[in-house]
């Protein structure tokens, strides 16, 4: 992984702060930034030292970008650990992610106002 400038480690911590804004992990918004920023894949190990964080929340914060659509995880030839990038066209994965997220939720809520009208009838 490359030598983050201090141009970097601004924008690292402010996309986690962003992304915090949001309802997110500060540390998810950081790996995305950090991901963003490195010229190739970046490694398990190599988030927790540049981020200074646990293994586990890297791996709990990656885990939720993979479902987001966001990360993808990839292996390479030789290493035992796993690496990480951003997957082409994240943002458009992002919006196709929340708007199957916002149907799921309009199926919940009109299955339970079905429930709830037939049980007072």
């Amino acid at each position: 992984m490359k030598t983050l400038t201090e141009s970097d480690r601004r924008f690292i911590e402010r996309l986690g702060l962003q992304a915090q804004s949001e309802g997110f992990s500060r540390i998810a918004g950081q790996i995305w930034a950090t991901l963003i920023v490195s010229d190739e894949p970046v490694s398990s190990s190599q988030l927790v030292d540049t981020l200074r964080v646990s293994k586990a929340s890297v791996s709990t914060n990656t885990c939720f970008l993979e479902r987001l659509g966001i990360v993808e995880r990839r292996s390479i030839p030789g290493e035992r650990q796993d690496f990480f990038a951003i997957r082409p066209h994240p943002y458009a994965a992002l919006v196709e992610g929340q708007i199957k997220r916002l149907e799921a939720r309009k199926e919940v809520i009109a299955e339970a106002k079905a429930i709830i009208t037939n049980e007072q009838t």
